[in-house]
């Protein structure tokens, strides 16, 4: 759904992170993993290339993290918004596609400031946050 939604635009962790709010959330351990500082909060560079890992655990972990990431939307927004953010992948113009790729933007960060006027960094440290406070 969300590759069809977006165009195929959406990034892996952000695919994962609406795939976790579907089938129900993050359990209780990994959140106190990452509360604790058990697990690393990666960046958004460092949880994409998570994906790609050898070791079970850290690919878990990585869905994990997506997972909170989707929760923090679906909570902070409505559910209903993570549909709006997959489709603000698509809803571009040829002229505004040519416009970002110029200035060097990546889709996921024109959907997410579209959506939710955040950055991709912003929307990670916002999670982490979050987590921290009422995780």
């Amino acid at each position: 759904v969300s590759g069809t939604l977006s165009n195929g635009l959406v990034p892996r962790w952000l695919d994962e992170a609406i795939a976790v709010v579907v089938e129900g959330g993050v359990g209780r351990e990994p959140r106190r993993a990452f509360v604790l500082g058990r697990r690393p909060w990666l960046s958004p560079t460092d949880l994409a290339l998570a994906f790609r890992q050898e070791g079970e655990a850290d690919v878990w972990y990585a869905y994990q993290q997506a997972g909170l990431i989707g929760e923090y939307l679906a909570q902070t927004y409505g559910e209903r918004t993570l549909g709006d953010l997959l489709r603000a992948f698509a809803n571009n113009s040829v002229w505004t596609e040519l416009m970002l790729v110029l200035r060097g933007k990546p889709p996921v960060a024109e959907a997410l400031d579209e959506a939710y006027h955040v950055s991709v960094e912003g929307l990670f440290a916002q999670a982490l946050e979050w987590l921290r406070r009422d995780g």
